[in-house]
């Protein structure tokens, strides 16, 4: 991590392209608390001390020869001096978090690429600014900011631990299928999962196509073949076919 890749991080993220790739050179920047923008919850340093800041960031980012920081703890620590710096006119936030992510995945963290750490700080903004809030007020005693964020840490690999139950219960369902029907293929057998999380919807041969990257006249060969197995219904809107799941099938009472 250097100086220029800190500023590039920001390329092509912001909705003023002039702040892409720069420090801010002014002070008319706080930030306002979330709930009530007219408090001033904190007020970044001087944008004249930025370059050393971020030389400081950076040195302690690569230094690997001082007392020893877990990798998390001392990602945690960069993701809060991003935010408490405020080097960049726009987009700190987001920087913040992204260098953070950047930090765990260098360190062999591979599974945070699938963890939604950002989801979890949105759902929790009110206590993600009192970590900082409590941080600086206290000395900078960063175990609040550090306690949050294992939190989220927590509770964002209880969310990916969720879905890759989920996956597993849909991809089982799927082999149910395909093994009771072998007529079908893994992709129809997909389809027929499909409609059955959505069985009220209705489905458009184009949606079908999208959804599971096959060209038109492939999703409606597929559609129109489940349709005269009775697996889904086909129906007319305007001038165009519709699908939707068979709630009256019996072909289903196995792996419902």
């Amino acid at each position: 991590m250097d100086i220029g890749n800190s500023k590039k991080v920001t390329k092509d993220t912001l909705d003023n392209p002039s702040y892409e790739g720069n420090f801010r050179d002014n002070n008319n920047i706080v930030v306002g608390h979330h709930m009530y923008p007219e408090i001033i919850a904190h007020v970044p340093p001087d944008s004249k001390e930025i370059p050393n800041l971020i030389h400081e960031l950076c040195n302690f980012a690569n230094n690997e020869s001082v007392e020893f920081i877990h990798p998390i703890i001392k990602g945690i620590i960069l993701h809060f001096l991003i935010g408490y710096i405020h080097p960049f006119n726009d987009g700190n936030g987001r920087t913040a978090r992204s260098i953070y992510y950047w930090y765990m995945l260098s360190q062999g963290y591979w599974l945070f690429e699938y963890m939604s750490l950002s989801r979890r700080i949105v759902r929790s903004r009110k206590e993600y600014d009192l970590a900082y809030l409590y941080t600086e007020y206290d000395e900078m005693d960063l175990t609040y900011f550090i306690k949050y964020n294992i939190k989220c840490i927590d509770e964002s690999l209880n969310d990916l631990m969720d879905y890759v139950k989920k996956k597993q219960r849909e991809q089982e369902d799927i082999k149910k299928i395909v093994q009771n029907f072998p007529e079908l293929n893994l992709r129809q057998g997909m389809i027929i999962e499909e409609f059955m999380k959505h069985s009220s919807k209705l489905f458009a041969i184009k949606e079908i196509s999208e959804t599971f990257r096959v060209v038109y006249q492939t999703a409606r060969t597929d559609l129109l073949l489940l349709a005269s197995k009775g697996f889904i219904i086909k129906k007319i809107s305007g001038k165009t076919f519709v699908f939707t799941f068979n709630e009256n099938s019996t072909s289903f009472s196995s792996i419902k």
